[in-house]
């Protein structure tokens, strides 16, 4: 699921959605295009290159500071045009909120603090491409920021969402095998009855066989109670009791098919049993690794606060 309004350290809309980007449209021009994004995207790697490059030179000629346009006295511009120094001002504003005079020299230091917002912006607008159709799409990280689906989270944040989607997948798996050992529980149970009922009315023998057939009231009541047929689902393709008389080797024949059923049901709910309890395992071991980082975190910050403190 998509994120429509993207905020920014928003664990909970972060934990459950898909990490595939904000579901951009692929035509258009707006903020929520593909092509707007992307543009944004370069721009802003590309101004922060040529930020670091223009410090770089400042710096070799003794320089302190420069401005994005007509330089006071000797500095040299980073633009020799008016118009592009207003578009890469535009720029800046969007992606630090600070909108910088294109005539004014600020210091080497605001131009690096600067460059790394726009390494940030331009992050920012990756985490909100879909990676399967978009290479430069995806979580990212820059300057020890982390961004997913347009937004931005700390490292523990992303350790989190990993964490909380991989519980939630064990969920939904150890879901799956509760109902199935439910369902094969209440399939077996069903067949012993249903055993116990054709032992009860087997012939004692050949000669019993036409006193011995079971009348439809038998399957009727068993469907009442199961909502099942019991000749359908425990032996389709074999031998049926039905309300007409039959031979004592049908009998016969019909309790051992009844019996292997239970037996192959037996079988499936060991197997599902152990695929169980690898599951509960494992999600254990997710919970408890997931523990473990937020108790390291939290001593970090604390041995942080008594080291600045």
């Amino acid at each position: 699921m998509a994120i429509d309004n993207p905020t920014i350290g928003n664990l909970a809309t972060v934990a459950w959605t898909d990490l595939n980007g904000t579901g951009l449209s692929s035509s258009g021009t707006g903020a929520t295009s593909v092509a707007y994004v992307e543009s944004e995207r370069a721009d802003g790697l590309a101004l922060a290159a040529a930020l670091r490059s223009a410090i770089n030179a400042a710096v070799n000629e003794g320089q302190s500071r420069f401005p994005l346009w007509v330089p006071p006295s000797t500095l040299t511009p980073l633009y020799t045009d008016a118009n592009d120094a207003t578009v890469a001002a535009d720029l800046i504003e969007r992606a630090t909120g600070i909108r910088p005079d294109i005539a004014s020299a600020s210091p080497l230091s605001e131009w690096r603090r600067i460059a790394a917002g726009l390494d940030d912006y331009a992050a920012l607008q990756a985490s909100k491409l879909d990676p399967r159709t978009n290479a430069a799409g995806g979580i990212q990280n820059v300057n020890g920021h982390w961004y997913v689906n347009g937004q931005q989270v700390s490292l523990l944040d992303v350790f989190m969402v990993v964490r909380i989607n991989q519980v939630a997948n064990f969920d939904d798996s150890l879901n799956i095998y509760i109902e199935e050992l439910n369902a094969n529980n209440r399939l077996v149970k069903a067949a012993n009855e249903w055993l116990n009922t054709l032992r009860g009315k087997k012939p004692a023998s050949t000669a019993a066989a036409d006193n011995a057939s079971l009348a439809p009231a038998f399957q009727t009541d068993f469907f009442t109670k199961w909502g099942f047929s019991p000749e359908a689902t425990f032996y389709p393709n074999g031998n049926r009791v039905v309300s007409t008389s039959r031979a004592q080797g049908i009998w016969d024949s019909n309790i051992e098919t009844t019996k292997s059923y239970i037996e192959q049901r037996d079988t499936e709910n060991q197997t599902a049993q152990q695929k169980l309890e690898q599951m509960t395992n494992r999600r254990s071991e997710v919970l408890e690794g997931l523990t473990s980082f937020i108790k390291s975190q939290s001593q970090t910050g604390q041995s942080f606060s008594r080291n600045l403190g």
